[in-house]
């Protein structure tokens, strides 16, 4: 997948830099990634995915005000799709967030950023189960 773009604004409003993301695959692990591209310079990568059972999807950065950002992703940890989620505010990553955690699919987020740095995550939600074997734990059916 290719990486994604945004632009980070700092708390001076002329440094502004450009904010790569991308999904990286190592040894059958696929995890998101992300670094600040400046004119003369390019941050190590950074990894915000924290390995689980079956790799990371569908990455979304959102900007908020001074530099803050989240970045959402969805994962499979060998029983169902999940949102996860990270912010980074005055340069420190905070630890990995659960935002959807149910047996039913959750995935593909998006994030945006309100005026007060408020970061607000939707994603789209499917039946359990959803992936495997198709038998419905919703509305199973009877003779």
């Amino acid at each position: 997948r290719p990486p994604r773009s945004t632009l980070d604004r700092s708390s001076a409003a002329s440094d502004v830099y450009k904010r790569q993301t991308w999904q990286r695959e190592r040894e059958a692990q696929y995890n998101v990634v992300t670094c600040l591209v400046a004119a003369d310079s390019v941050t190590e990568p950074f990894l915000v995915s924290e390995s689980l059972a079956c790799g990371d999807w569908g990455s979304e950065v959102g900007i908020g005000p001074y530099g803050a950002m989240c970045i959402a992703r969805h994962s499979y940890d060998g029983h169902s799709h999940c949102v996860y989620a990270r912010i980074r505010r005055d340069g420190n990553w905070s630890r990995l967030l659960p935002i959807a955690q149910t047996d039913a699919f959750e995935g593909k987020p998006t994030v945006v950023a309100d005026r007060q740095g408020r970061f607000w995550i939707v994603w789209e939600e499917g039946g359990r189960n959803w992936g495997k074997k198709f038998t419905s734990l919703d509305f199973p059916m009877t003779e």
